[in-house]
């Protein structure tokens, strides 16, 4: 019947009947004082009364939600935290111990033997209670940046705060962890001592080598001051997202000669701003073998010194840049394992190259990857990073990049602008993938061709270094 009736229903119902049942296993347990107050009922009765009401409370206590949660509330526990408690290697042999002496002091009625038992089951018993109180009322707070490159090395705070108001804090191991879809890493920070109603940070370096999304779960926070023989761990939640860029290389002074001919600068036509390049740019001095028609006769006159205008030719061309994301074999994988990464990074230093040198131009960006990708935007040093988190989530996919999608990426800039696909393609499969897509004749005359840039490390040495 409760079945049909939604979870409400039965989460209600269970809160009730665990309610009932924390009362009931009350009950058992104040007969049982009750009859050995008396000494109405034998031993073994009074026994089985005490056991059943400590199974039966016990249940009803962990099945009422509400309950451990008022509790929660008036000890100070409130919040996303679970608890942990572990007996040490030392605390298991020192039990042994301690069975030991009991055994001996029961069986041999030696006095002696039982006062040897106490002495060594109060430190336990007080290395139980100081570890409760070390880990009660403390908070965990983590900051780091939002985002990082891949390879750079950031700083995370762990901040712990002690909310007692007289008991200090001793000797805690807060152990920190970093997901991501590959790897999985740990950290230990170690806090000697907080005193109490104060604030201590502790810090750890970390350097990320691989790009993508990292995220931050729960902070265990673990004790075993003063004797070791027991820890407790709190586990405070603290979810955090981090964003890993790829990594950004630099380009050698001739890499234009590498990627864009000569040709390319005399056929397109260049807009002309200034009287005799593309625009002016200042007023120097003349120098031999400057044209007679740049001296400017005014300010040379003034300055009783041959002046000419200096212009910079105008080559802000928009760019389009396509990232073939081609997951190859598992043996080609094994001979060239940065061969994606090094894809990835080469589009990133050409899409920033772009937003930081010409900042008047378009910048288009497709991935053909896992989940393709389409950006477009001005480029500038505001859309850096939306970029670069573009590329940072990209993933290699398998399936063919046919000369149709050749087509569908080179139709989304016009046609005067620049064309660069990135591919972690043999040069052989590029060769047949272009000729495929000039096969289809759909691309009209006046569109750039695309230059391609494969990622295999002899290219890439050869067009730009690490940072």
């Amino acid at each position: 019947m409760l079945l049909g009736r939604g979870p409400q229903t039965v989460s209600r119902f269970t809160e009730a009947l665990g309610s009932l049942a924390s009362v009931c296993g009350l009950l058992l347990i104040l007969m049982a004082l009750q009859a050995a107050w008396s000494s109405a009922q034998s031993f073994l009765g009074q026994l089985a009364l005490i056991v059943a009401g400590a199974y039966l409370g016990l249940w009803g206590f962990r099945s009422t939600k509400r309950l451990r949660r008022l509790i929660a509330d008036r000890l100070g526990w409130s919040g996303r935290r679970r608890y942990r408690v572990k007996l040490t290697s030392e605390a298991l042999v020192y039990m042994v111990i301690l069975i030991v002496l009991f055994a001996g002091s029961m069986l041999g009625r030696s006095n002696m033997l039982r006062l040897v038992f106490c002495l060594l089951a109060g430190p336990f018993v007080l290395n139980g209670w100081v570890t409760v109180r070390i880990l009660r009322r403390i908070e965990m707070c983590r900051s780091f940046p939002s985002r990082v490159m891949a390879g750079d090395t950031f700083n995370v705070d762990l901040s712990l705060t002690n909310n007692k108001r007289w008991f200090s804090s001793w000797m805690m191991e807060a152990q920190d962890r970093v997901r991501s879809e590959s790897e999985e890493l740990r950290v230990s920070v170690l806090f000697t001592r907080v005193p109490p109603r104060s604030e201590r940070t502790g810090r750890y370096r970390l350097r990320l080598m691989n790009r993508g999304r990292f995220r931050f779960n729960e902070v265990r926070v673990s004790s075993r001051f003063p004797l070791g023989l027991m820890e407790r761990a709190v586990v405070i939640d603290q979810p955090g997202e981090l964003l890993v860029y790829p990594r950004l290389g630099q380009f050698l002074s001739h890499w234009e000669q590498k990627l864009f001919s000569t040709e390319e600068y005399v056929q397109t036509p260049a807009s002309r701003r200034g009287a005799f390049d593309d625009e002016f740019h200042r007023l120097r001095e003349y120098q031999p073998g400057d044209s007679t028609r740049s001296i400017h006769w005014r300010t040379s006159a003034r300055a009783n010194a041959l002046m000419v205008r200096d212009f910079h030719q105008h080559r802000d061309r928009d760019l389009l840049i396509v990232l073939d994301l081609w997951e190859p074999s598992r043996s080609a994988l094994a001979a060239d394992p940065d061969l994606i990464e090094r894809a990835v990074s080469l589009a990133a230093t050409l899409c920033v190259r772009q937003c930081r040198q010409s900042l008047d131009s378009e910048l288009w960006l497709g991935v053909h990857g896992r989940d393709p990708v389409r950006w477009n935007g001005n480029a500038g040093l505001d859309t850096i990073d939306a970029v670069l988190e573009c590329l940072a989530l990209a993933q290699p996919v398998a399936s063919e990049f046919t000369g149709d999608l050749v087509q569908h990426w080179a139709s989304l800039a016009p046609g005067n602008s620049r064309r660069i696909m990135v591919t972690t393609r043999t040069p052989n499969q590029v060769q047949s993938l272009l000729h495929a897509a000039s096969a289809h004749g759909n691309d009209p005359g006046h569109r750039e061709p695309f230059r391609v840039l494969t990622a295999d490390a002899a290219t890439v040495s050869g067009l730009m270094e690490w940072n």
